[in-house]
C-alpha cells in the first residue's frame, strides 16, 4: 500500500496554530485549513491528548494555543545492535529461509 502524499489534519492544525501564533477559535482553524469542523475537532482531540495544545475559555467559546514545552510526541528511540548487524546474502525480511541458503 502507498504512503499518502496529503498532510494529515493533524499536522495542518498545528502549522496553522503555530503560523498564526495566537489563539485560535474552531471556525478560524476551519476557514485557514479548509477541513470540516469534525476533522478539526478530531485533530484537535488527538493533540490535547499528546498536551502539543491547550485551550481557554473566553465569552462562550474555546480559543487553542500551542504548548510545544509540554508536547509528548517527541520521543527518542535507541539505536540497539540489531540495527547494525549485516544480513546474509539473499535474505530478505520476513520470509522463510530456503534450505540450504547458507
Amino acid at each position: 500500500m502507498k504512503r499518502s502524499q496529503h498532510p494529515t489534519y493533524t499536522s495542518l492544525v498545528t502549522d496553522a496554530l503555530r503560523s498564526h501564533d495566537d489563539f485560535m477559535s474552531v471556525p478560524q482553524l476551519m476557514s485557514a485549513t479548509q477541513a470540516t469542523r469534525n476533522q478539526i475537532t478530531a485533530a484537535l482531540h488527538c493533540l490535547k491528548q499528546v498536551k502539543a495544545i491547550d485551550c481557554i475559555e473566553s465569552g462562550g467559546s474555546l480559543y487553542w494555543y500551542l504548548t510545544p514545552d509540554t508536547d509528548q510526541r517527541i520521543r527518542v528511540v535507541k539505536l540497539t545492535s540489531d540495527h547494525t548487524k549485516k544480513r546474509p546474502p539473499g535474505y530478505i525480511r520476513g520470509q522463510p529461509r530456503k534450505y540450504g541458503s547458507y
